[in-house]
């Protein structure tokens, strides 16, 4: 039986890769999980990988600089012996894995593959290289297949397989809606707050103008807090001024199935997120998106998406 080895850097590969890693163990498989600290860890990342299923990792992969990563990533390949790595996501560390594991010719599978916009940064390179290290790419849609066919990626290296993300939604909404208590915790009640998620830095730096907004629209928005977001806002002195000054409802990192129970019951979603846009839009909310050129699914064709200038 194939060896396979699970790598998951980022919040958003662990969400990515809990349908794969489900599926494995269904079929018999003893998957080798990795977590590889660059966001958080297991202990900030724990919440997640309890509530989606996974078991402890095999290894914990820290590291203080590339070289310690390429020396812990070596010595997996020789001793664990993998025959194919799955990674996911466009993370700066997953393009270093990738490359690490392609010296070593190991194949690997790239989850959510093929996203794209086509405009010059540092995000889209990340995102054309990793694709073309891996050996196996896995398409959300005939959307994404046709970027990769139009790059000239070979027919036998992508296949269509739809997304983890829909599939983490419809197998898990049943679940958060019966176990989360995240409404009852904030006292907020189904269509009357707004869910907003931002990655982006740029966003924090305008988070006054989310502010403003709340006051116009006369609605709570809550919104998660990443620990490097949550220390920026401090550091700036906006931090309390959100609940103060604002109908603003700054929360923890919260798990996937209370994310997934906010997003379902939410007025309408505010992000500048893609996961978080396609989940919004499987469970037909309205969704406002403050970065038009990270439309990363298509959705604008598809659903009640809007744009919307942060200003």
């Amino acid at each position: 039986m194939l060896r396979i080895a699970i790598f998951t850097p980022t919040m958003e590969s662990v969400i990515l890769l809990s349908p794969i890693y489900k599926q494995l163990i269904e079929e018999g498989y003893s998957p080798l999980f990795y977590d590889v600290v660059e966001e958080g860890g297991w202990f900030e990342k724990g919440v997640q990988f309890i509530s989606l299923g996974y078991s402890r990792p095999k290894r914990i992969i820290r590291y203080s600089d590339h070289n310690i990563l390429y020396k812990q990533l070596d010595r997996i390949v020789e001793k664990d012996e993998p025959d194919v790595a799955v990674v996911a996501g466009y993370s700066p560390i997953t393009y270093h894995m990738v490359n690490r594991f392609k010296q070593h010719k190991l194949r690997i599978i790239h989850i959510e593959a093929g996203l794209r916009n086509y405009i010059e940064s540092y995000n889209e390179a990340l995102r054309q290289a990793i694709d073309w290290i891996c050996s196996f790419n896995l398409l959300p849609s005939k959307h994404h297949y046709s970027n990769l066919a139009e790059e000239g990626f070979p027919m036998d290296q992508m296949y269509i397989s739809g997304s983890p993300i829909v599939d983490n939604v419809l197998m898990n909404l049943t679940e958060s809606i019966s176990k989360s208590n995240i409404m009852e915790e904030l006292g907020i009640s189904r269509d009357n707050y707004i869910y907003s998620y931002f990655t982006e830095q740029n966003t924090y730096r305008e988070i006054s103008n989310i502010g403003e907004a709340s006051l116009k629209w006369d609605i709570d928005i809550v919104i998660p807090l990443k620990n490097i977001y949550k220390k920026y806002l401090k550091d700036r002195e906006v931090y309390y001024t959100l609940m103060s000054d604002y109908y603003m409802m700054p929360i923890e990192q919260i798990d996937y199935l209370d994310h997934l129970n906010l997003v379902y019951n939410a007025k309408i979603v505010l992000t500048d997120d893609p996961r978080i846009s396609l989940e919004a839009s499987v469970l037909k909310k309205d969704i406002i998106f403050l970065n038009k050129y990270n439309d990363l699914y298509n959705l604008e064709q598809y659903s009640s998406l809007k744009f919307l200038d942060i200003n």
